[in-house]
Formats: C-alpha cells, structure tokens, sequence
C-alpha cells in the first residue's frame, strides 16, 4: 500500500481493515472464542465454537459480546487469518504472540500483554485496545474511526505499537512509561486527534519524517509530558500541515484565541529534530515554560508562536506573514523575514513583556511591534526586545501598536554588535510620525518625540512667612531627540513670583538634545495666602511643558507674648506681691482670635485683670496683669498661656515665698 495524502493513507487503510475484519478470506473457518474449557488457554480447542478446534493460519479467530478475561497463549506463537474483537470487553491476551492478517476490534476495552503481528489493525467506534508490556506491529495502516472521548489506544509499562501509517480520527492515544512507544514509517502526513506522551512516552519516525495532518474542519494535537517525566517525539525533523479550518499542533489545548502549549509540570518538549509551526488561518501557539529543540524552529502559513517560557536550543526563523511573540526567552538566533513580526508582549489579556532572543537578523520590511505606556522605563509596563548578542537591523520597520503619555521609551538593547538602522514606519492614532524618531546609542535604541521639555520639579513650590521671601529653581530638560529653541520665558503672572536668575537665558536661546538649564524663582508675600501661578515658555518643542507651574503658601506671623520670663521675686506667705505685666502681640496683617487665658496650677499665681478681649487686631497689643502670693515658703513657679487659631504662646512664671518666725527668750524670772 503507498499512500500519497492523509486522506488517500486513511480511505486505504479504513478498505483494508474492513476486507480483513468484516469480509471472511476464502476457505477460512470463522471461529468463535467461547471459554467453555474454563481454563483461558488459547490453545485448548474446547474453549473454541463448532467443533472446528483451534483456528489456524487461514481461520477468522472471533471474540465476542461477552467475552471476558485472560486469554493465555502459553509462550507459543498462534497464527490465524485475522483477529476480531466484537463488544468484547475485559479481555487480556497474555504469554506468546499472535500473527494475524488484520486485527479489528470494534468496542470493549481489552488488553494486549503479548506480541500482535497484523497486516492492518482497525478499531470500532467505541473500541479501547490496552498494550501493556507487550508489542504490537502492523504492516498497515494502524486505522480507527471512533466516536469522540469513546474510542481510546492506551500504551502502558512499556508496551509498543508500530504501523506503516496512522489514522486515528476522534481517538485519544496514551503513550504511558519509559518503554512505551508508538512508531510509524510512513512519510505520509499521519492524522488523529489527541495524542498524550506522557513519563517517557515516545512517539517515533522509523526511516521518516513526523508530518502531522488534519483533514479539513478537523484538528489534531500532541501533548507532552504531565505531573512525571516529559514525553518525547524522535523524529529527524518535525512539522505541522494542517488542512481547510483545521488545526494540526503540538502539546496544545483549546482557548477562545487559538492553542496554548500546557504540561501541568513545567516538563519540556523534547524534539530530536526541529519544530515547524505552519498553523494557518492566524492560529496562535503559546508555550509556556521551558523547551529544548535540537533543530531549528520555522514559523510559517501566517502563524504565531507566543512563547511566555523559553526554547533553550534552536534557532527560530520567522517567515513572511508570520510572527514570534511572547515575554519568554530564545536562546538560539531569531531570523525575521520580510513582512513578517517581531513583537514582544502576550496576547493574553493584551499583555506587555519583554522578549529576549540570543541574536537577531532582520532584513528590509521585517516588523518590530510595541505596545508602551509609561516613559522613561525599559520594560514593564512597556514591551522590551533584548538581544544577547550581535543584531543585524537591516531596514527593520518600528510599529508603535499603543502609547502613553509622551516622553522617551526604551525599545531595543543589544548586548553584542548591532549593526544597520531601525525605520519607524507608524505610531498611533492622534501622533504625528514626523514629531517622532528611533535614537541609537551604542547597543541601545529608543523612541524619542523631536523636542520634549521636562520640568524637575514639574511644580515649583515656595514657602514663607508674610513678610518674609523663599527662593528655588526649577530646571528645564530636552528629553527629546532634537534641540529646543527658546524664544522666551515669560515673567510669573503674579507679582509676588520674580525671576531673579538661572542658567536659563532671558531670551533666544537653545536647548540641546539632553541638556538642561535652570530658572530661579523668589516668592515675597505680604499677608498668609495660598497662591498659584506661572510663567509661560515660548518654544518649539514638539510636547511637553509649555509653562512653569508656580505654587506659594504664605503663613502668618504667629502671635507672641513677652516677657518670656516674670520673676516676682521674695514674697511673704500669705502676702500678695505687686501686680507684674505680660504683653502679647499680634505682629500678623490679619486679626487674632483670642480663645482663653489660662495658668498651668493657679495655685499661687493669678491673672489679677486683662484688657485681651476675644480678638486682637492687626498689628495690635494687649497686657494681662498678674500677681503672685505663696502660701508657704520656698520657690514658686507655673506657666502662663494664651490660646489664639495661630498658635500658643507662654511665658514661664516664677518666685520665691517666705515666712518670719518668732522665738521665745525661755528666762525665768
């Protein structure tokens, strides 16, 4: 049989198995396993049906509805015409090898633990043949048209199954064990749906290339590994051909966008060859993790590969229509052709990132996309591209897919040699590309807006007191990728703000690329206020500050009360000393609120009267008397306070009692 197409390998294979399976060969016997021995030996002709004994090379050896069990071949070898599994469910074929012309199993779940040599295998629509430790080979076709999620092939503890083509359509394949392995040989595109290569699992080309196929309007994939040891396809090469709407993948599981690479353990995909991803129709491949290709990785048919891991060892070549994205690493060297993509950052949730790659080659027309949204920072939350080593840059085009505020954002580092110029080709709605240009400096490439002017600080803020004067500098910076003209700056529109100096010139001058120059500012109040001004900038910066926004916060004088100290000296206890007088005063241009007079004890010291009412005007004084009288000898002291809504001002108190003692002369007369 020499199938050209998938389609052709299938129909051939699907006609063989039926010719074996449901079409008895001339001359042959069809005998029916029946068990009746009771003691499952294969060659016991009293386990067999009519009386014909144990079917030969040229007899249909039948198991059917009901049939159950170990089925053992007792070491031998047993020959027959073709094998049929029909709803047999539970059997087990142990010890020896059977050599069939076709093997057909249409339903049950049964379990090969010997050698199956057959010219084609079929299985039915609900059929689950288990291998287990044993080897199965077919000359043919390994064919199965099942029902989805009820037709399964499952490869356990080492067991092997080899066929010329596979055709397994809406059949799940485990390949399971380190010894376990399903083989081919054909070159023709091989075609199934789910495929699992799990703990050491191997899917293996014998003489041939892996092309994996599905027909039109169908899908098919390849999973690697799970919680244990990764699977493993040995192919010398390795590509994907899909058909009309249909999708042919590796290790993918559906989403709304496309196929994403998911092994539940982070175990790699193992390739001895190199991946080809033609998906077609804009499918999107995503692999987390990380991966070893031993071959190089061709992206074609218009697909994408978003890598949020890392491909350890193989070169990626992107061809035309095609992209490579991702926030993951490629150690290899990225090759992008023309009309094809670069672009950092997922798909997922619109996400920027930072994609890495060992060394980049890009030709004319080749495409580099970002999506930026803070300035003045290399990577998240903006897209990032980093090359290791040297980068040719041989008329790549810069697509800016999104931006945030204007300012200069860092797009490409190359550790090694770059060499060639980046063109930027568009920027979003509402940005002219003519403000805008790609600056290089060393390994280093940024998107720059032409003349930008950046205020540090962006507000400049001056306190002082009424009365009083502050003074600071802002400075004024050229982030942007072309010298700034300064026809002038003009004076602050409030008076109390003047210019007083600065590196700034008064008029005419320039601001190169990266320099800067500074305006000093003084802010003189006469009375409290909170203020804001500016001073306007004539220039032809393209964006930026076009003023210098002023801020000033004028604060009170704070009241004051003098003296600090009133010492009233010696006093007699119980005597009152003379009347001493505090003075507060409100040196502010605006009235004081008086809110209460108060000694710390009272005990001792008193206010004998005040004129301070409940406000004090402006510029205004007012006296509290007060008077001290001890009440036993010995130092004295407390503290005066005045309540007002700018503050509290005190004086200390202070003195000294004393009491006179008379003492008895004690003579007799």
């Amino acid at each position: 049989m020499k199938p050209n197409l998938a389609l052709t390998t299938r129909a051939s294979a699907l006609s063989l198995a039926l010719c074996f399976c449901g079409v008895p060969m001339a001359q042959a016997a069809t005998v029916t396993w029946t068990g009746n021995a009771g003691n499952g030996l294969w060659f016991d002709a009293g386990n067999w049906s009519g009386g014909a004994g144990v079917p030969g090379a040229s007899d249909d050896a039948v198991f059917g509805l009901g049939a159950s069990g170990v089925v053992s071949l007792g070491g031998a070898t047993a020959t027959v015409q073709s094998l049929t599994l029909t709803q047999a469910d539970g059997l087990t074929f142990a010890s020896g090898s059977l050599v069939t012309g076709a093997f057909g199993q249409t339903g049950g779940t049964n379990t090969l633990q010997t050698g199956l040599a057959a010219s084609a295998i079929n299985l039915g629509s609900a059929a689950h043949l288990r291998v287990e430790a044993g080897a199965v080979a077919s000359a043919d076709t390994l064919s199965a048209q099942g029902l989805p999620t009820q037709a399964r092939l499952s490869l356990l503890g080492g067991g092997t199954l080899t066929a010329a083509a596979l055709d397994l359509i809406n059949v799940r394949v485990d390949v399971d064990g380190t010894n376990s392995a399903l083989r081919f040989t054909s070159a023709q595109a091989q075609a199934f749906n789910d495929l699992y290569l799990t703990s050491g699992g191997v899917l293996g080309c014998i003489g041939a290339s892996a092309v994996f196929n599905a027909l039109a309007g169908a899908s098919a994939s390849i999973n690697l590994g799970n919680a244990g040891q990764p699977g493993r396809i040995d192919c010398g090469s390795f590509s994907f051909e899909p058909g009309v709407n249909a999708s042919a993948s590796v290790h993918l599981f559906h989403n709304q966008n496309g196929y994403r690479l998911e092994r539940p353990n982070g175990s790699p995909v193992s390739l001895n060859g190199g991946m080809r991803l033609t998906t077609g129709n804009a499918v999107r491949t995503v692999i987390p993790g990380t991966h070893g290709y031993t071959g190089p990785t061709l992206i074609g048919n218009g697909a994408a590969l978003e890598l949020v891991g890392e491909l350890t060892g193989s070169a990626v070549t992107v061809q035309s229509g095609a992209s490579l994205r991702g926030s993951g690493r490629v150690h290899g060297q990225v090759s992008v052709a023309a009309n094809a993509a670069l672009r950092p950052g997922t798909d997922d949730n619109a996400q920027t990132g930072t994609l890495q790659v060992g060394s980049l080659d890009l030709v004319d027309l080749s495409l580099l996309q970002f999506d930026l949204a803070e300035p003045g920072v290399a990577g998240d939350p903006n897209d990032l591209l980093i090359v290791d080593g040297d980068a040719t840059l041989t008329g790549g085009r810069i697509d800016i897919a999104a931006l945030g505020a204007i300012g200069r954002y860092p797009l490409l580092q190359v550790g090694g040699v770059p060499s060639g110029s980046l063109v930027l080709e568009s920027m979003p709605a509402g940005q002219d590309l003519a403000d805008w240009l790609i600056e290089a400096s060393g390994g280093s490439f940024e998107l720059r807006p032409r003349g930008v002017l950046e205020l540090d600080p962006p507000t400049l803020a001056l306190s002082a007191a009424e009365g009083a004067q502050a003074e600071a500098s802002v400075t004024l910076r050229n982030v942007g990728g072309s010298a700034i003209n300064v026809v002038q700056i003009f004076p602050p529109d409030y008076p109390r703000f003047t210019r007083i100096g600065g590196s700034c010139g008064a008029a005419g001058f320039q601001i190169p690329v990266d320099g800067e120059c500074t305006v000093q500012v003084r802010y003189a109040p006469e009375f409290p206020e909170t203020v804001e001004s500016f001073a306007l900038v004539n220039s032809d910066a393209v964006a930026g500050a076009d003023r210098i926004p002023l801020q000033g916060i004028a604060s009170r004088l704070p009241p004051e009360l003098t003296p600090a100290l009133i010492d009233f000296g010696v006093v007699a206890v119980d005597e009152a000393s003379a009347p001493a007088q505090a003075s507060l005063s409100n040196p502010s241009s605006l009235p004081l609120a008086i809110a209460g007079i108060a000694l710390g004890e009272g005990l001792e010291f008193e206010v004998a009267a005040t004129n301070c009412g409940s406000s004090l005007a402006a510029g205004g004084s007012c006296s509290i008397d007060l008077v001290f009288q001890p009440l036993a000898a010995g130092a004295a002291d407390d503290v005066l306070t005045v309540a007002t809504e700018a503050g509290e001002p005190s004086a200390a108190l202070q003195g000294v009692g004393f009491a006179l003692e008379i003492f008895a002369s004690g003579f007799e007369d």
